[in-house]
């Protein structure tokens, strides 16, 4: 559409001025063109000034949000990010021990790189669970650290206290102090619901 304008525009200057040139005189049929000319002229800018107001509105005129699109793309986004995630799993982390990074998992993850120390109250301990180093740390990695009750500030070890419950319903609570490299049983209480009561006649550590 404003093409056509500047072609009316341009044919009719380029035939005014060989009008002009031509000089063919006032008669009725050269006032005719010039009107014809002067229609064409004004054709042509309006014609010129639609087509401008028509691409402005287009440039102006918000579009539509296309929902789909951007479904379509966090979907796509969430499948490379778990595809990624689980490849990663299975080609390195699967089985691999790796260190927990919330709070439950670095203290059960600390105890289990520690090795328990040699005295009577731990030997106690394990005489009369009849476990050893390696099976206690399996356990106590498969219990729940209470925070609300452990000794977190204690110096100069922490003593967590983590719950246990076996397949056969037994329900204790074990008081752990974990150092840089070993660690330690301080107390070991059943707790209520348990199936089975232990008596263990360890002596019980002050902290």
């Amino acid at each position: 559409m404003k093409r056509i304008g500047y072609i009316l525009i341009f044919i009719a200057i380029v035939s005014g001025i060989g009008s002009i040139i031509a000089n063919t005189g006032s008669n009725v049929v050269e006032v005719i063109f010039w009107l014809l000319r002067i229609a064409m002229i004004v054709g042509g800018y309006l014609l010129i000034k639609k087509a401008n107001q028509k691409k402005a509105q287009l440039t102006t005129e918000k579009k539509p949000i296309e929902w789909k699109r951007i479904i379509r793309g966090f979907v796509a986004y969430g499948l490379g990010i778990g595809l990624g995630t689980f490849l990663v799993w299975a080609l390195w982390l699967r089985n691999r021990e790796t260190p927990n990074m919330w709070p439950e998992g670095m203290v059960k993850d600390q105890i289990g790189r520690s090795k328990m120390e040699t005295n009577p109250i731990n030997d106690c301990y394990l005489k009369c669970f009849a476990l050893n180093d390696s099976i206690l740390k399996k356990e106590l990695k498969k219990g729940d650290v209470i925070f609300g009750i452990s000794k977190t500030r204690r110096k100069p070890a922490p003593v967590y206290a983590i719950d246990i419950s076996s397949v056969k319903g037994e329900k204790m609570r074990w008081w752990i102090e974990s150092k840089d490299s070993t660690y330690n049983i301080f107390k070991m209480e059943d707790l209520p619901g348990t199936t089975s009561n232990h008596i263990c006649d360890c002596q019980p550590v002050s902290f």
